[in-house]
């Protein structure tokens, strides 16, 4: 790979960094956390017109449905969510896609800790 850059630090703590914040196109993580956490620790590195992509095991939609506010709040929008299956893994897995539609506010992520103790 050529032209990549690696920041080590807290999602919490890098997406403060005006070099980082709202700059990428898209943003890809796994399903580390809850869809309300994932959104406030990516949304923020996602610039105004790029997406946010998340993998997801099992069923979803409830998680989905109940993260349409921190969506709203972080400047996201449900795009899609589909089904893959992955070579190697016996659940299947689900793409959820969110466009960013707007800046998220400065004060969001929280610091380390609070989105899980307190999400949206």
């Amino acid at each position: 790979l050529t032209d990549v850059e690696v920041h080590t630090g807290r999602a919490e703590d890098l997406a403060l960094d005006p070099g980082l914040r709202e700059s990428f196109d898209v943003v890809v993580s796994r399903g580390i956390a809850s869809m309300r956490i994932l959104m406030e620790l990516t949304l923020p590195y996602c610039r105004v017109g790029g997406m946010v992509v998340t993998l997801k095991k099992g069923e979803i939609a409830s998680e989905v449905v109940s993260s349409l506010h921190a969506m709203e709040v972080l400047g996201g929008r449900i795009r899609e969510s589909r089904g893959v299956d992955i070579e190697g893994l016996r659940d299947g897995r689900v793409l959820v896609v969110v466009d960013k539609v707007k800046n998220t506010p400065s004060k969001f992520p929280r610091r380390p800790g609070l989105p899980r103790k307190h999400p949206l």
